[in-house]
């Protein structure tokens, strides 16, 4: 028996082995010019939209493209400043930065680009807003367009507004890279595109995501304050337990002063009930006054009824010696209106001061005319009822 190749055990180089005919269905293979997409096609259908990226070719195209779409994705999607990113038990749409604000992370796009090409677009789940900041502009690109929107596909301009003092107010586009910007959108995404075709530099902006929650309290809102060396306001008594303080003994009563509270007078109030003095047809005593109390005292009022066609006044004097009516000055007066002139149509008036009454210094006199400081006696006088004490 002999053997073709002459050393079956070993191998030798290309040129020196022995040729091999291959069978007719194998004639596109890789030894003989075919490429990756061939043997793809063999092994089934590649997905729709998929095809090698530009530069390079075979298996190491195919491996450095899809290497530099993942990079690109990660960046994008979930970079926090380290390019690297928590995912969240509690998540179902994937990953997403963790709750602590975000080292702010660069993007950037260089080159040329077309009017509309996407620096970036960023998942804010978790956060409460973000703050930016275009570093840089490249040529041609006039500005960078913030937008926002909840489904990663439709999406509508965001308002912006500065930080600064001086600075004009809210925008949709930013090209000051002097200024950074805030917003609080609500909404999941945010997506920067260029504004205008960019045919040279690179364009940069830096995004800084804010925590939606700061650390839990450490006091519940339920639970007691926890005691403290402080006091509050100007409270001047550090007392913890019953007992003498500064000189205060907190459970005593408080010690009686000398002051009067506020503008407050105490005033003692009558007792044993007011004394009547019963006044028949009441006017003046030949001139004189009639005499209801001869002490000091309280006049209370009066009921009186006045019989005459004209009003009649009660003149009241606080005096204890000689009163001439007409000529002595009444303390004070009642008046009493008029009548038709009988006693079954007479007008009676009451007069109360309650409790308190009137103080009188030295007795009370009175007297009845047909005006306040007259001599002229009542026609029919008053008749009723003085209270005095």
């Amino acid at each position: 028996m002999s053997y073709n190749p002459l050393n079956p055990n070993g191998q030798t180089t290309k040129s020196a082995s022995q040729p091999v005919t291959l069978a007719s269905d194998q004639n596109n293979s890789l030894e003989t010019g075919g490429n990756l997409a061939t043997v793809a096609t063999a092994q089934g259908a590649g997905a729709s939209g998929i095809t090698q990226p530009t530069g390079g070719s075979g298996i190491l195209g195919w491996l450095s493209g899809i290497y530099n779409a993942l990079v690109t994705f990660v960046t994008v999607k979930i970079s926090n400043g380290t390019n690297q990113a928590d995912v969240s038990s509690g998540d179902k749409n994937g990953l997403y930065v963790s709750l602590a604000s975000s080292t702010p992370a660069a993007y950037s796009l260089p080159g040329s680009q077309s009017a509309g090409a996407v620096l970036a677009i960023i998942d804010t789940l978790g956060y409460m807003g973000f703050t930016i900041q275009v570093t840089s502009l490249g040529t041609g690109a006039t500005n960078v367009a913030i937008k926002t929107s909840n489904d990663n596909s439709t999406w509508v301009n965001l308002i912006v507004n500065p930080m600064q003092i001086n600075t004009s107010g809210g925008t949709a586009t930013i090209s000051n890279t002097a200024a950074i910007y805030t917003a609080s959108p609500g909404t999941r995404y945010i997506q920067l595109t260029l504004t205008g075709a960019q045919s040279a530099g690179t364009t940069t902006a830096a995004i800084c995501l804010k925590a939606a929650t700061s650390s839990s309290p450490t006091t519940a809102i339920n639970a007691a304050i926890p005691a403290g060396p402080n006091l509050i306001g100007k409270t001047g008594i550090d007392q913890t337990t019953p007992g003498t303080t500064n000189g205060v003994q907190v459970n005593a009563a408080l010690p009686a002063g000398t002051n009067t509270i506020g503008a407050m007078t105490p005033v003692t109030l009558a007792t044993g009930g007011w004394t009547p003095y019963f006044a028949n047809a009441l006017k003046t005593n030949s001139g004189a006054a009639t005499a209801v109390s001869g002490a000091a005292g309280k006049f209370a009022g009066a009921t009186l009824m006045n019989t005459d066609s004209a009003p009649v006044y009660l003149q009241c004097y606080d005096a204890t010696a000689t009163v001439t009516v007409g000529t002595t000055t009444p303390t004070f007066v009642i008046p009493y209106p008029q009548s038709n002139g009988t006693a079954a149509n007479g007008t009676a008036d009451r007069l109360g001061l309650g409790d308190v009454g009137v103080n009188i210094a030295n007795g009370l006199k009175v007297a009845a005319t047909t005006t306040a400081t007259g001599a002229t006696a009542s026609t029919n006088g008053l008749t009723g009822s003085i209270w005095y004490k």
